[in-house]
């Protein structure tokens, strides 16, 4: 689902598959997509797309691309942080005749955390407890993912 809209005189229309994203609490890095659509009557060209955050990174072909009308381009950002804070930035795709729209993006760390473990393997009752709510957070992702798609 597209959830913004944004038009200019030439009928150019572009709309995002998010205008915000919250990366939660991470450990190391984590990744997200997201989609450029033309819903406007003319060709569009992103200019560029940038961030005003070094802890979130674009990694994109979208730049130069003319996307015609009804279709796509998806762009990705990464978060990685450096330190243990929370982190927030803006995205901004630009396009057409120096239009742009903004992205939010948010995400915390806790770098000092560690695994309490000591390098030794084993079954107990904590382990298998972990790993059901692994095996539940994985679950709503996927869950999550069919419903968006």
């Amino acid at each position: 689902m597209y959830n913004i809209l944004t038009a200019d005189t030439s009928q150019q229309r572009i709309c995002l598959d998010k205008i915000r994203y919250d990366f939660g609490t991470v450990q190391t890095a984590a990744s997200v997509t997201f989609t450029v659509r033309n819903t406007g009557l003319s060709d569009l060209t992103v200019s560029s797309i940038t961030s005003d955050s070094n802890a979130f990174t674009i990694n994109e072909n979208c730049t130069g691309t003319v996307i015609s009308t009804g279709n796509t381009c998806s762009f990705q950002v990464d978060f990685i942080p450096t330190q243990s804070t929370t982190y927030s930035g803006i995205i901004i795709v630009y396009y057409g005749n120096g239009q742009s729209v903004n992205i939010s993006v948010s995400g915390t760390t806790n770098l000092n955390s560690s695994d309490n473990s000591g390098g030794r393997c084993s079954y107990g009752q904590n382990n298998i407890s972990n790993f059901a709510v692994l095996l539940t957070l994985v679950g709503i992702f996927l869950l999550r993912k069919l419903k968006f798609s």
